[in-house]
């Protein structure tokens, strides 16, 4: 019997609707902590973090590992 591989935590994109889309649009404009920066390169790498974060937040994030084949053991 092989053991069941468990793979890296996904960002739920699937549950991406009207209502979370304006929430995370709203997180993500009510921060301004990324544009007092000066560098462009640190700017982006703040953004993007604060980016990640939100929608983990928002839209929640998958185990993984749940794309078995019901019966392909035989």
């Amino acid at each position: 019997m092989k053991k069941r591989r468990v793979e890296d935590p996904k960002v739920r994109w699937w549950s991406l609707t009207t209502e979370n889309a304006n929430t995370l649009s709203g997180k993500i404009k009510a921060d301004g902590s990324w544009k007092k920066v000066v560098d462009a390169n640190t700017m982006w790498e703040a953004m993007s973090e604060y980016i990640r974060r939100s929608t983990k937040k928002v839209l929640g994030i998958s185990r993984g590992g749940g794309g078995r084949i019901k019966g392909a053991r035989w």
